[in-house]
């Protein structure tokens, strides 16, 4: 598994032992995966060290943050792990943490904004319209006006 990222190097060692580390604790959790919609193992990010998969919140906020710009590849692979089959339509699964099921749809945002990758953009489309539709079929109280 080959990841390039980009190098950095400026004129305070402090920084640059800090993005040193940073990219070490990234790229240290990034693990062949394969679940969801990949259909072979592929390059993932998981949540942490103890994690032995991606976590719908952790590779939104990782996809926003880091991984769009560090490792594209990566961030698409994790997002698509995270979305299944729900009566033939792909939805983010939640994986039984149905709360941080609508954050995914900011990351998929942003991978789309910072890589332009319009190949994509119909697959998010449907993911973020049919995970929506299915938490307010389920999910919505009309009389408090939120979701449970």
């Amino acid at each position: 598994m080959e990841i390039k990222l980009p190098l950095f190097e400026s004129d305070s060692k402090e920084l640059n032992l800090a993005w040193r580390i940073a990219v070490g604790d990234l790229v240290g959790n990034i693990r062949l995966y394969k679940a969801g919609l990949l259909e072979k193992p592929m390059p993932c990010l998981c949540a942490g060290l103890d994690y032995p998969t991606p976590w719908t919140r952790a590779t939104a906020i990782n996809t926003c943050f880091a991984s769009a710009w560090l490792c594209p590849e990566v961030a698409k692979n994790s997002l698509m792990s995270l979305c299944v089959e729900r009566n033939g339509e792909p939805v983010v699964s939640g994986w039984g943490q149905d709360w941080d099921a609508a954050i995914w749809i900011l990351g998929a945002y942003q991978y789309l904004k910072t890589t332009n990758d319009l190949s994509f953009l119909p697959l998010v489309r449907k993911v973020a319209r049919n995970t929506l539709d299915f938490y307010e079929k389920t999910e919505f109280d009309d009389k408090t006006g939120l979701f449970r």
